[in-house]
């Protein structure tokens, strides 16, 4: 282990105890054992370890995104009323979104309408290829967002959720209608089908200026219960 690793604990000791500490080495026994010499002064702080061993791409990947995941979760978080209420006034303030779904190699985003309601977002379409990969596959990622005005005017969510196709017909899919404005039977007598997805949303991504105006950071996190 390079010495200069072990000189920089030594020397700044003092302010790395107020971080969170993220402790990687590889799977060497003698590695092991210095590691855990020099970083025991940092063992309450020690937030994750992680142990490299020999594996696949994908074991690296998901590594790599563990750690990632700690990293996104340091920040002054806004209260979760404040949250929400900022997410639904953003959602009902607009009307437009891309809304993304992939089955093996046929990723697609799709430009598209939506509503939204208590937590889930509706979508009327005739189909398409976002069909074929929903039911191959029905996590989507929807993003809703403003023009880019400069840095201190970032509005933008994006949206991970579980997709389902509404039967047709059926009393959901008649007030989804409903609320558009459309006329169910109107519908029916031409010849046109339109089917509703539905997605139930669980989790956002948030960057917005106006949340870092009320004293908060510019990114968020909000999960759905």
């Amino acid at each position: 282990m390079d010495k200069s690793i072990e000189k920089f604990v030594e020397e700044n000791n003092g302010w790395t105890k107020s971080k969170k500490i993220i402790l990687i080495y590889f799977d060497y026994e003698n590695v092991k054992l210095k590691a855990k010499k020099i970083f025991s002064t940092l063992n309450d702080i020690l937030e994750k370890e992680f142990i490299i061993k020999q594996g696949t791409e994908d074991e690296y990947l998901n590594f790599a995104m563990e750690i990632k995941d700690i990293i996104d979760t340091d920040y002054k978080k806004c209260p979760d009323n404040l949250l929400i209420k900022q997410i639904e006034d953003f959602l009902y303030s607009h009307t437009t979104c891309t809304l993304c779904s992939c089955s093996g190699s046929r990723p697609i985003g799709t430009p598209i309408e939506y509503m939204y309601k208590s937590g889930y977002m509706y979508f009327i379409t005739e189909g398409g290829r976002k069909f074929f990969n929903i039911i191959r596959n029905n996590k989507v990622i929807i993003s809703v967002y403003e023009d880019y005005k400069g840095f201190n005017k970032l509005n933008g969510y994006q949206f991970l959720g579980m997709a389902s196709i509404l039967e047709d017909n059926s009393e959901e899919y008649r007030s989804i209608i409903t609320m558009k404005k459309l006329n169910v039977e109107a519908i029916n007598s031409i010849n046109v089908m339109l089917h509703v997805i539905k997605v139930k949303l669980e989790r956002v991504d948030i960057i917005s200026s106006d949340i870092k105006k009320k004293g908060y950071d510019v990114k968020q996190k909000y999960f759905y219960i």
